[in-house]
């Protein structure tokens, strides 16, 4: 009698497991707060043009899950108690701001990512350089992130721009031999 070697598949990585969770907790949510299957389809083709949650990569999935979070989803745990939301970060305003600041929005986050800027200061430094940005007939932006307009937003894109040129050009002074 000859023994049938079994062969298991590789498991799915994890990657895999959080990504059909994330799925699920997310039609389990779009029912809850009865939202209808063509309003899901026009949001996910509005905010990431795809046809269906499955189309959508890990963090655009987290992406959807954070929209339906704000839109009054509470996911629940196998007790029926609300889960713990993930801690918002200083940048969630950009997923809820206009679509035509959305862009603008999204490269001040891309420029702050790439200087030495703390996360949860990031948006109080660009805060600080709109201010000081008054000089040459301009004048300064004194409110916050997210309530400027695009104009002023690509004011700031400009002033991060030479701001992060000129201190990655910045030369550290060579101390004198003594």
């Amino acid at each position: 009698m000859s023994a049938k070697a079994v062969s298991v598949g590789p498991a799915k990585p994890d990657a895999t497991k959080e990504r059909a969770a994330l799925i699920r907790l997310i039609h389990v949510g779009r029912r809850e707060i009865q939202m209808s299957e063509d309003a899901w389809r026009a949001y996910l083709q509005q905010a990431f043009q795809v046809q269906s949650s499955t189309q959508l990569s890990l963090p655009r999935l987290r992406a959807a899950l954070a929209h339906l979070r704000r839109i009054g989803f509470v996911p629940k745990g196998a007790d029926g108690q609300p889960l713990p939301a993930r801690p918002e970060h200083e940048w969630t305003f950009v997923d809820s701001a206009t679509v035509s600041r959305q862009p603008l929005l999204r490269k001040i986050l891309m420029l702050m990512r790439s200087t030495g800027v703390a996360r949860g200061q990031q948006v109080a430094y660009v805060e600080g350089i709109a201010r000081q940005m008054a000089g040459l007939g301009a004048t300064a932006i004194d409110k916050p992130l997210p309530m400027c307009d695009e104009f002023e937003l690509r004011r700031i894109v400009v002033a991060l721009v030479t701001h992060i040129r000129r201190t990655k050009h910045r030369v550290e002074p060579v101390a004198a031999n003594a």
